[in-house]
């Protein structure tokens, strides 16, 4: 960003808003990208030293969090499923009185 406005104000370019807004972008996903894969490709085991590049250890560690999403999921199903069934006891058993 502060590139292509050095560009406008001192050699008097112009330069699209669509592709400040384009490369501005690219940039910040690219660190996000990068920050997410410094996580999930580091050992999550204190006992286990990691690689270098860390490939075994993020496909390790996305399973680990796609389990757990996953796991709250099916729970919080569950819950409901339960709440619901509570309901529907405690409304037949207002009927009957």
């Amino acid at each position: 960003f502060v590139s292509y406005f050095v560009l406008s104000l001192k050699f008097e370019i112009t330069v699209l808003p669509t592709v400040v807004a384009t490369s501005t972008l690219g940039c910040f996903f690219t660190g996000l990208a990068g920050l997410t894969y410094g996580i999930m490709s580091a050992s999550w085991d204190v006992e286990e030293e990691g690689s270098v590049v860390g490939w075994k250890e993020f496909r390790r560690n996305l399973n680990t969090a796609v389990d757990g999403v996953m796991t709250r999921r099916s729970k919080e199903k569950s819950e409901d499923l339960d709440a619901k069934i509570k309901r529907s006891a405690a409304k037949l058993r207002s009927k009957d009185k």
